[in-house]
């Protein structure tokens, strides 16, 4: 998973240490949370539409 400078970001990971939720706000205040699998690929995204 990349992150770009201007990027905050929390992680909640498994017990495996794989990251499975990530809370991020960019630097312009768009705020998203992502779903990822046991891959850490991304299979859902909640943001403000």
């Amino acid at each position: 998973m990349a992150t770009a400078p201007d990027l905050s970001a929390l992680a909640l990971k498994d017990a495996k240490g794989r990251a499975r939720l990530m809370l991020m706000v960019t630097g312009d205040g768009t705020a998203s949370i992502q779903f990822l699998d046991e891959n850490e690929k991304v299979i859902k995204t909640i943001g403000l539409d």
